[in-house]
Formats: structure tokens, sequence, C-alpha cells
């Protein structure tokens, strides 16, 4: 008997083209959730560095920048473990994903700040140009919608048949 059973659920987005495919998802994943490991690690590590950048370097109001600051390096390093250990990892990949647009939309606001410095271990990071910046979390969102593409496509498809 061949082809497929006529009961058997669609592919998902992505599967019909092949081994690559799923290879570039999987090296989005890693990239994603070590990027966010890794910036999250960092700023757990020196807390009340990271919340006093936050609130002088933000421009977001004392209350906000405080909020962000409390939970954005739990919110990354959730999401980062997520991905590595593959739980719920399209969630955590639309998350950060979000997070990332959210950074680019920063950088585009406040183009003059300093990179935050929370990707390297090594202490604090030089002057980067805000094109740079956006670049970088640019391609990390790319990641992101590579890895959640199942779950943008099934809400994409929920909102058009609704």
């Amino acid at each position: 008997m061949s082809g497929s059973p006529a009961n058997s659920p669609p592919l998902a987005r992505g599967d019909e083209a092949g081994p690559w495919s799923r290879w570039l998802t999987l090296g989005c994943q890693y990239v994603l959730a070590v990027t966010f490991l890794m910036a999250a690690l960092t700023k757990i590590t020196d807390l009340s560095a990271f919340r006093e950048r936050v609130v002088l370097h933000s421009g977001l109001p004392a209350q906000g920048a405080e909020l962000v600051a409390a939970y954005l390096p739990w919110l990354e390093l959730t999401c980062g473990a997520c991905l590595v250990l593959g739980v719920m990892r399209r969630e955590a990949a639309a998350l950060l994903a979000l997070l990332l647009l959210l950074f680019v939309v920063q950088a585009l606001v406040r183009p003059l700040e300093m990179d935050c410095g929370c990707l390297l271990f090594l202490g604090p990071s030089p002057p980067a140009s805000s094109g740079w910046l956006i670049a970088r979390n640019l391609l990390l969102f790319c990641c992101g919608i590579r890895v959640s593409n199942v779950l943008v496509w099934r809400l994409a498809r929920k909102s058009r048949d609704a």
C-alpha cells in the first residue's frame, strides 16, 4: 500500500522542505538557547549592575525599568532552558522573538546607547553601533521565528479561517 492514510494529519509547514530544514531549525534553536542563556547568566551574576543599567539607560519610567530588571533575566533563563531541553520550544522561541523585536525598537528609539554588555562574560562591552545591534537582534529574531514557525503559521491560519 503506497501513500499516506486518509486520516493522517497534514505535514507541518517546513516538513516538506527536507532534512536541511530540520537542521536549520535545530541550529536556530540552539543559537537562541546559547545566546539567551549567556545573556541571562551574565545579568543574574550581577543583578545590581544590570538593574542600574536598565534604570539609567532604558528610557523607561522608573517602575517599568524596575520590572524589566527584576523579570527579564529570569525570563531569558527560562526560555533558554526550554530551548535546550526541547520543552515548549516553540512558545519559548516566540517569546524570545517578541523580546528581540522590542530590543530592535529600543535600539531605534535610543540609537546612541551602548550595547547591553550581556552577551560576554568578560566585562563591559565597548560602544557598539546601533546598526550592529539592530542587525544582530533581527538575525536572532529570524531564528526565533524559524523555531516557532509552526506556532506562528497555525495562529495565522486560525485568524485567516475565522
